[in-house]
């Protein structure tokens, strides 16, 4: 009966610990951010569409591309055909309650070997314990 007892304290301290962790990455919009812009990096290189889906938000919509997720995979997918991404380079992040704007600049290598670089901005909107882009707008230098 002690060992039910005390396992049973030991998943929930546990289970509160991730609850806690959880809370307090949500909290920290910033790390998030670039946390997420590092997988995304990942994720495009390696042609992981779906993951990439995954820090939008489902009705998020990309500048000249559309809105909602299958727009965005389809953008994805084919980009990711076209160049591999170098960089990601954060420049500010201005928070606002549950609201975050991120600025930033870009480098891709496009297969002849060119390098181009250029500029985006993207909203961010936390969504329970997540940071989830809902618009982004990108240009080239």
């Amino acid at each position: 009966m002690k060992k039910i007892v005390f396992s049973s304290l030991v998943i929930l301290f546990v289970f509160m610990l991730m609850a806690s962790v959880a809370r307090a990455q949500a909290n920290r919009p910033k790390e998030n951010i670039a946390q997420s812009n590092m997988a995304f990096l990942r994720w495009f290189n390696a042609g992981k569409i779906d993951s990439i889906a995954t820090l939008y938000h489902t009705n998020a919509c990309i500048a000249g591309v559309g809105c909602g997720t299958e727009s965005i995979k389809e953008y994805y997918r084919t980009e990711s055909m076209r160049y591999k991404m170098q960089d990601l380079v954060t420049t500010e992040i201005s928070v606002n309650g549950n609201l975050a704007t991120e600025t930033g600049s870009w480098k891709i290598i496009l297969p002849s070997g060119m390098l181009m670089t250029g500029k985006y901005t993207s909203e961010w909107k936390r969504e329970g314990n997540s940071w989830l882009i809902v618009q982004e707008s990108a240009q080239p230098d």
